[in-house]
């Protein structure tokens, strides 16, 4: 016993001197009554439990017929499942097919509407083309006419009694002027000035 305490004080020491790194001088113990004292006792052995023996059960011994059963069994189970991956095979076949036919028609419609697009632009720019050689055909033949030369209209004052207005507005008149219509010149100048950014 007293060769079990020694060593477990000595271990006790060397535990310290590792934590503290040997720095502090070792304290003198004081003297503590045996029976406070604790010894450890080193740890048993753990035995391990023993793994269970496993039965080995025999097979089952087959008759002859029962053999033929189990094969006819196994070889109809082989040709259902070859059916049924066969059926399954085809219908991943038909609905990849569907897939790709949708996604070309959604490619084809794509391509339609740009083409279209394409062709409402170009059709818009020979139309705009088309009007602004009309202009200006027209403003070429406005300048070669010849201006018409006018002679001065002597105006002669008119004397006139005052009229005197009774009763109001004439029947039927609504207050409002109605502008004159517009004229074929000032219809293009207008169209004019709307196409000159266009292409530019």
């Amino acid at each position: 016993m007293d060769n079990s305490e020694d060593t477990i004080f000595e271990n006790k020491k060397k535990e310290f001197e590792k934590i503290t790194g040997g720095e502090e001088e070792p304290r003198e113990l004081e003297s503590i009554p045996e029976s406070d004292i604790e010894i450890e006792s080193e740890p048993e052995e753990k035995k391990e439990p023993e793994k269970p023996v496993k039965k080995i059960r025999k097979k089952r011994e087959l008759t002859d017929a029962q053999r033929e059963a189990l094969r006819e069994r196994l070889k109809l189970a082989r040709e259902k499942s070859l059916e049924s991956r066969r059926k399954n095979r085809e219908l991943k076949r038909i609905e990849k097919e569907r897939l790709e036919n949708e996604n070309e028609e959604k490619i084809l419609k794509s391509l339609e509407l740009k083409r279209d697009k394409k062709k409402s632009e170009k059709s818009l720019m020979d139309e705009i083309a088309e009007l602004r050689l009309k202009l200006k055909q027209k403003e070429e033949r406005e300048i070669r006419q010849e201006p018409i030369k006018k002679e001065p209209i002597k105006k002669e004052p008119i004397k006139s009694e005052p009229v005197k207005i009774t009763g109001g507005l004439p029947p039927g008149f609504s207050g409002h002027i109605p502008k004159p219509a517009e004229t074929q010149a000032q219809k293009n100048k207008r169209l004019y000035k709307q196409m000159r950014g266009l292409g530019r």
